[in-house]
């Protein structure tokens, strides 16, 4: 991949990143957000991306900080354009995906995690351990 391509994504990752973080940064769950976003990286590495993303879909109901991350990487994945409709709910769009674009899939999602982290660390104090 060309340098320039790759430094595009990578801005366009932080620039994503940094506003979803400053969108929330104000709510009354965003230390638990932070929690969570420190947790899912260990947690899709250890689990796989489609297990924890259906984690995360399955507590967004009860949690708002869930329902937030998981919009948040929905986003993401589609503005990168690895998801191909916007109508089709993220979880059915990533198993019926092959191996070799899942991969790929992972990969952004662990990039854009880790500048969510970064932003979550700076722009929001205290830590909230509870899931």
């Amino acid at each position: 991949m060309p340098e320039n391509r790759r430094l595009e994504i990578e801005k366009s990752r932080a620039n994503q990143a940094f506003n979803d973080v400053k969108n929330i940064k104000d709510e009354a769950f965003s230390k638990k957000y932070k929690s969570l976003v420190k947790k899912t990286p260990a947690r899709i590495k250890n689990c796989g991306l489609n297990e924890t993303l259906a984690f995360i879909f399955s507590k967004q109901n009860n949690k708002p900080y869930f329902k937030k991350l998981y919009e948040q990487l929905n986003q993401r994945l589609q503005s990168s354009g690895y998801l191909t409709s916007s109508t089709e709910e993220l979880m059915l769009q990533l198993i019926k995906m092959d191996k070799s674009l899942y991969r790929s899939v992972t990969n952004e999602t662990l990039a854009y995690l880790t500048w969510i982290k970064r932003f979550t660390e700076g722009m929001i104090e205290g830590e909230d351990n509870e899931d």
